[in-house]
């Protein structure tokens, strides 16, 4: 296609309808029919970016190759489109302002007032044009975060709008997200006054759905889609059902099966297609028939943060998607390191241990190393856990050394894309690929001065391009992998990290 085509996905009533999932389920069915998918996120939140966001308000923050900090959603959206993203799919109303006002004390403006339309609406439109432009797109898919009506997303309401005025309809398609409220228990219906006043509110900012999809936890009924067909004015062709399910993975499933795919190709007068549908069929068959195996396996996730499961989202699904790539059924216990007994350690066959931020929990930190060194237990220790690592290791061995030298805090945070040098045999067996890399989200690097006061007990496993040491394991317990990285952000379907298939490895 010569022209990028945008598919903006809005929410109406409520927040959490799984609008994200089913963006990313679209952009999974077009890469299925070959298309490249370029996705993006806009945030009404002010903060520039959730790095200083509590994860028990917003979960995990997902970091990008070229090193953005982005929701969550973002890792949904790389895993379901197979398809590394960048800075211009995470974009937030606190970003676009300080953009703005930042060009205005640089006088860009020439003198002239700074107002939201349209020096912020056209700040929008210009990301929309960069996400398209940077990862040469077919398709680009758009979620616009909260709900149709706040009044901190109207300025991306608006900015979708007039790009869709300038970019032309026939290159633009809205899908509008809503809720069908169950009360059949008392009213024995759906209602659905509040998905039309959704409709109306979105119609009064200009914008006409060109397809609505229906968040249901009950089957929709022929009676009600002929209601909001008729209340809406939208063709019976152009509704979609979400219903819930045991699996995200399995909505882009139920949409391909309702023909989503052929509306989409009909609004954007596309013709030509591959459908290879059947890759993602053969992936969630797996999770189907999972419990149908005889391998299982009890892996445990122990975090800071165990009661939000959000905060460890991109560790708790790389373990899964490890698991059904194996096709190994999973039980994945997670847990508080706070009150942990340690000697439950020996029940599981592996275990993942989080980093932590705060001097008490990482204290609990080198206790529960000590314990898996002293029996070898099969782990994977990430970000600032290789550090307690290395704690664990000085004071278990008593090391005469100031551990506040040990490692030292760099000028600019180390974020993104970091390729994996001086790769030990070891290493190298696990990836398995020509040149390796991970992600990194972390600030310090090991002070290599002290290399030999602790080269007795480790193995270094790798590097990076200036010889900084991002993966090692000790000695006496090689069962044990720590990395500086976030491996967890490269985790794909059919492709989950190394590292986490790693887990397995005794299965």
């Amino acid at each position: 296609m010569k022209k990028t085509k945008f598919i903006f996905v809005i929410g109406g009533v409520y927040s959490s309808l799984g609008k994200g999932i089913t963006a990313s389920s679209i952009g999974r069915i077009l890469k299925q029919m070959g298309f490249v998918v370029a996705m993006q996120k806009l945030d009404p939140y002010l903060n520039v970016d959730p790095e200083n966001i509590s994860p028990y308000q917003h979960g995990e923050v997902f970091i990008t190759n070229d090193g953005a900090k982005a929701d969550l959603d973002l890792g949904n959206y790389e895993r379901f489109t197979d398809h590394n993203l960048n800075k211009y799919s995470t974009i937030t109303s606190g970003r676009i302002y300080q953009e703005v006002l930042q060009m205005e004390r640089d006088g860009k403006y020439n003198g002239k007032t700074v107002q939201v339309v349209p020096h912020i609406t056209n700040q929008i439109i210009s990301k929309l044009h960069l996400l398209a432009k940077t990862n040469k797109a077919d398709f680009a898919i758009v979620e616009i975060g909260g709900t149709v009506g706040d009044l901190e997303s109207l300025s991306f309401i608006e900015a979708i709008n007039q790009f869709g005025l300038e970019y032309g309809k026939q290159n633009v398609m809205y899908i509008h997200c809503i809720p069908l409220i169950s009360l059949k228990s008392v009213f024995g219906e759906l209602k659905t006054k509040p998905a039309q006043h959704s409709v109306k509110t979105l119609k009064s900012f200009g914008i006409t759905p060109d397809m609505l999809v229906l968040r249901s936890s009950v089957q929709v009924d022929e009676n009600t889609i002929n209601k909001i067909s008729w209340l809406c004015s939208m063709d019976k062709s152009k509704i979609f059902i979400n219903p819930d399910l045991e699996s995200i993975y399995f909505l882009p499933n139920v949409l391909y099966d309702q023909k989503i795919h052929n509306q989409i190709f009909k609004h954007f007068k596309v013709k030509k297609f591959n459908d290879n549908f059947n890759e993602w069929i053969s992936f969630t068959d797996k999770i189907k028939n999972i419990s149908k195996t005889n391998k299982k396996s009890k892996i445990l996730l122990l975090g800071e943060y165990a009661e939000l499961h959000d905060a460890y989202y991109s560790v708790i699904t790389s373990i899964k998607l490890a698991a059904y790539q194996l096709n190994i059924d999973l039980t994945l216990d997670i847990k508080s390191i706070r009150g942990f007994d340690l000697i439950s350690l020996k029940d599981y066959d592996g275990c993942v241990l989080c980093p932590s931020d705060s001097d008490e929990t990482r204290k609990l930190n080198i206790k529960i190393i000590s314990y898996l060194i002293d029996n070898n237990i099969n782990s994977l220790l990430y970000s600032t856990a290789f550090e307690d690592l290395i704690l664990t290791l000085v004071e278990k061995n008593k090391v005469d050394v100031d551990s506040t030298y040990l490692f030292i805090k760099q000028k600019k945070m180390i974020i993104g894309r970091v390729d994996i040098h001086n790769i030990s045999q070891k290493l190298s067996s696990i990836y398995n690929i020509d040149a390796p890399y991970e992600r990194h989200y972390h600030w310090n690097q090991f002070n290599n001065k002290y290399i030999s006061l602790i080269s007795n007990y480790i193995d270094i496993l790798g590097t990076d391009i200036n010889n900084n040491i991002n993966f090692i394991s000790p000695k006496n317990a090689s069962n044990i992998i720590a990395t500086y990285s976030n491996p967890e952000f490269t985790s794909k379907p059919n492709n989950a990290n190394p590292l986490f298939i790693n887990l397995f490895k005794g299965v």
